[in-house]
């Protein structure tokens, strides 16, 4: 048996564990729900989805990771739920015109760069936390839906990892943070309203 194997089992049993320990604690006792680790998403009263047929993608830039799984996993999303996306390179293109960098980006930013892709909204994903250990990735990601006509924020979403729920994932490389933040990105990507 290789070291990986027997780690991966180790894991496994740890992990079942955990959650037989937490079931027995929770026996006879009122339990409330914590979102905390989950996707979270908020959105404005004034956003309707219908309203927003197309939609550019804006991943910020985060040292040492291959964002474009991230920004693949939102895009894929949005084209399942009936949005149309701006395309990546003319979003390239008005980023270098507009000289933004993708990091760093502010809401009326995000209006500017709307504007000149001739889009209603404007989705900015960042990396908010990412530390890496040993054996396991901590993360936290986030998404935000800015208006191009108010820059204003019309949806917010966020998600952190690891949860005893992420823990317990099959099939998820627990310790490749590429892997955790795809992910991440497929939770928030998940929650992010569909037009009728």
């Amino acid at each position: 048996m290789t070291k990986r194997s027997t780690l991966l089992i180790a894991r496994v049993v740890c992990y079942w564990l955990v959650l037989a320990v937490l079931c027995t604690a929770l026996i006879g006792c009122t339990t409330t729900t914590s979102r905390k680790g989950q996707s979270q998403s908020v959105a404005a009263r004034s956003f309707d989805a219908n309203q927003i047929p197309k939609i550019a993608v804006l991943m910020q830039e985060y040292p040492d990771v291959s964002t474009g799984l991230i920004e693949d996993e939102f895009i894929a999303a949005l084209l399942d739920k009936g949005y149309q996306v701006a395309s990546r390179s003319d979003i390239e293109y008005v980023l270098k015109e507009l000289r933004f960098q993708r990091s760093g980006l502010t809401d009326s930013d995000a209006a500017q760069i709307g504007k000149m892709l001739n889009v209603p909204a404007v989705l900015i994903v960042e990396i908010r936390g990412l530390k890496r250990t040993k054996d396991s990735v901590h993360a936290a990601l986030g998404a935000r839906l800015v208006s191009v006509e108010r820059a204003e924020v019309l949806w917010i979403s966020r998600a952190s990892y690891p949860t005893l729920g992420d823990l317990l994932t099959f099939g998820l490389d627990h310790d490749d943070p590429d892997a955790v933040l795809k992910y991440l990105a497929a939770k928030i990507a998940h929650a992010f309203p569909s037009r009728n």
